[in-house]
């Protein structure tokens, strides 16, 4: 996983805190950043992008899309339809 604060003109290399491929990431207009990955994974940065932190869900299904609808709700798309999360996956 790469991050640039200068419209790519430089990057820098994150760790994402998973082995699991990572499919879709959307940012919440402030600070946080979720990111839906395959075998249940939800990566979460609270920071801006700076670092991650990762969340397994108990069913372990794939996650192909996410989306912000507010900054405490996030629709999260897969293998189990669309749920209603937390930004760090978890139900609501």
């Amino acid at each position: 996983m790469f991050r640039t604060e200068n419209a790519g003109e430089s990057w820098e290399q994150l760790s994402s805190n998973t082995e699991s491929t990572l499919m879709s990431g959307a940012f919440d207009g402030n600070r946080k950043v979720s990111i839906a990955g395959n075998g249940g994974v939800v990566v979460l940065s609270e920071d801006g992008g700076k670092t991650f932190s990762a969340y397994s869900r108990e069913e372990r299904l794939g996650h192909t899309a996410l989306t912000y609808i507010t900054r405490q709700r996030v629709a999260l798309v897969g293998e189990s339809g669309v749920e209603l999360v937390t930004p760090s996956g978890k139900n609501l």
